[in-house]
């Protein structure tokens, strides 16, 4: 029986990870298959976040980078949010979820 591949190859999907998320992280990701990995010490916004985010399918954000319905329904390709923080208020959840992130 021939199987259907649903998923996306690993080394194309693209990791964003900002605000100094930890090495490890970058780490557990290549571990795991992931070879398209953004690392960014700071936060981003405006335009710049935009940008990023058309084109990223995994994002790890801390408390400063907010992803509000504005953002989110930017980004096409994003299916995923990791926050690493204490909370994900900085995250409109319910319109991540209606867009199936």
């Amino acid at each position: 029986m021939l199987m259907k591949k649903y998923s996306l190859n690993k080394s194309n999907i693209k990791v964003l990870l900002l605000e100094g998320i930890h090495e490890n992280a970058v780490s557990h990701f290549r571990d795991n298959g992931y070879s398209n990995i953004e690392l960014i010490k700071e936060a981003l916004s405006g335009s710049e976040l935009d940008e990023k985010l058309k084109q990223t399918h995994i994002i790890g954000i801390r408390s400063r980078t907010e992803l509000r319905k504005n953002l989110l329904i930017k980004a096409p390709k994003l299916f995923a949010v990791g926050c690493f923080s204490i909370g994900t208020n900085q995250v409109d959840l319910m319109d991540a979820k209606i867009q199936g992130i």
